[in-house]
C-alpha cells in the first residue's frame, strides 16, 4: 500500500520504471536506434528537474523533432534514413511510456509518424 505522501509521485515512478525497462531492451537489442535512447534520456532527466531550477525553461523533445533537426551528413552513409528510423520506432512497443517516444505519454505527446 502506498502512503498518501507518496501517491503524488506515482506517475514519476511509473516513468522511471518504463525508462528502466526501455534501457534494458535497448541494450539487449542493438537494432534499436541510439537517437531514441538519447531523446528518452534527455526527457527523463529534464522532467525530473524542478521547473524553477536554473532559470531556464525546460524543453522535452520528440524523436521526430530531433531527427529532422540533425544535419543530413550525420545520417547519410549510415544505411538508414529518417523515415526508416521513424517507421521502425513506431512499429516497436519498446518505447511505451517513454516521453518523446510514446505518442500518448503524460509528459509529452509526440506524433512520430514520418
Amino acid at each position: 500500500r502506498v502512503s498518501m505522501e507518496c501517491q503524488q509521485y506515482q506517475p514519476e515512478i511509473a516513468d522511471i520504471l518504463a525508462f528502466r525497462a526501455y534501457a534494458r531492451a535497448v541494450f539487449d537489442d542493438v537494432s534499436q536506434p541510439i537517437t531514441h535512447f538519447f531523446v528518452a534520456l534527455h526527457n527523463m532527466v529534464t522532467s525530473s528537474i524542478a521547473k524553477d531550477a536554473g532559470g531556464r525553461k525546460h524543453h522535452l523533445y520528440c524523436v521526430k523533432e530531433v531527427l529532422y533537426s540533425l544535419p543530413l551528413n550525420l545520417i547519410e552513409g549510415t544505411g538508414v534514413d529518417r523515415i526508416s528510423i521513424l517507421k521502425a520506432s513506431n512499429a516497436s512497443v519498446v518505447g511505451r511510456g517513454i516521453p518523446g517516444l510514446d505518442p500518448h505519454q503524460r509528459l509529452l505527446e509526440c506524433d512520430n509518424n514520418p
